[in-house]
C-alpha cells in the first residue's frame, strides 16, 4: 500500500499530549506528584486533568490535554515537587530513554550579610550576576522578612566551579565580601567552590568593568556594583531603619 504525503507532513501523533519529567534526586511517591501537578499545572476554568505515570525510578510521563497547558509547563522547564527539582521536556518515543541536559539547573543561592544600600530588587540581581544567571528574588526576600539573607533564584552552570564568596569596594573605597550559601546543591554532585569573586572597583567612569572571577582565563563582563552604589548615592537619602518582623521561613 501506499500511505499518503500529507499523513507523513501532518502526522497528529496520539502521543502528542505527553510530557516527560526528570526528578533530580529521589522521586516522591506519584501520589503526591499527582496531587501536586494538578494543583499548580491544571486550572478549574478549562478543566484539564493531568496524568501521571512512571517509565524509570526517576523519570515520570505526563499526559496533559490541553495544548496551552502544555506549552506553559514546557516554556517554565524547571519544577520543584516536593522540593525536589523536576526537570520537563517534551516527549516522543525516540527520545524517551534520552537524558535530559543537566549541564545547568536553576538553584536557590543566599547572600548573607547585604548592606541595606543594595537590599533591592536592582542591587540583589546585580550581585546574584557574580554567582550565575539571575531567574528572580525569592518571595520572602521581595517582602523583607528577612534582611540578614537575600534568596535568590539562579541558573547555574554545574561545570563551572560554584562561587563562595562576593567580594566589591563599595562607594567610599571600603573593601565588602558576601557570603554565598546553597540551600540545596544536586545529589552525588562533586561541586568546586570558588573561592574568590572579585567585583573590582570602577577607575574610568567610562570604562567598562568586568566581574573577575578567579580561576578562570576570561573576565565575565556583568554590571558593576560600584556603577549602582553611585547611582543609589545620587537618588537615595535614607536606609532601612523600620521594623521587619523576624519570623517567617522560606518555603
Amino acid at each position: 500500500m501506499t500511505i499518503p504525503d500529507e499523513i507523513f507532513e501532518d502526522p497528529n501523533p496520539l502521543w502528542k499530549s505527553f510530557l516527560v519529567g526528570y526528578f533530580i534526586g529521589d522521586a516522591p511517591h506519584i501520589g503526591f506528584i499527582h496531587a501536586t501537578v494538578n494543583r499548580i499545572w491544571s486550572s478549574q476554568r478549562n478543566g484539564s486533568k493531568i496524568d501521571v505515570q512512571f517509565i524509570e525510578k526517576k523519570t515520570v510521563l505526563f499526559r496533559i490535554e490541553n495544548p496551552q497547558m502544555r506549552a506553559r509547563v514546557i516554556n517554565h522547564k524547571y519544577w520543584h515537587v516536593a522540593d525536589v527539582p523536576l526537570v520537563v521536556h517534551e516527549w516522543s518515543p525516540e527520545t524517551t530513554m534520552n537524558p535530559p541536559d543537566l549541564s545547568s539547573l536553576p538553584m536557590w543561592v543566599d547572600l548573607k550579610g547585604v548592606p541595606n544600600s543594595l537590599f533591592s530588587h536592582k542591587g540583589l540581581k546585580c550581585l546574584a550576576r557574580a554567582a550565575e544567571k539571575f531567574v528572580k528574588l525569592h518571595p520572602n526576600t521581595e517582602k523583607c522578612t528577612h534582611l540578614d539573607v537575600a534568596r535568590i533564584l539562579v541558573e547555574v552552570d554545574l561545570n563551572k566551579p560554584l562561587v563562595e564568596k562576593i567580594s566589591y569596594v563599595n562607594n567610599v573605597g571600603a573593601s565588602v565580601t558576601l557570603e554565598v550559601g546553597y540551600p540545596w546543591l544536586p545529589p552525588k554532585c562533586e561541586v568546586l567552590l570558588c573561592k574568590n569573586v572579585t567585583i573590582l572597583q570602577k577607575k574610568n567612569k567610562d570604562a567598562a568593568l568586568p566581574i573577575v572571577v578567579v580561576g578562570e582565563d576570561q573576565a565575565l563582563q556583568k554590571n558593576p556594583v560600584s556603577d549602582l552604589l553611585q547611582e543609589q548615592e545620587d537618588s537615595w537619602n535614607y536606609s532601612f531603619s523600620f521594623a521587619f518582623p523576624g519570623s517567617g521561613r522560606y518555603q
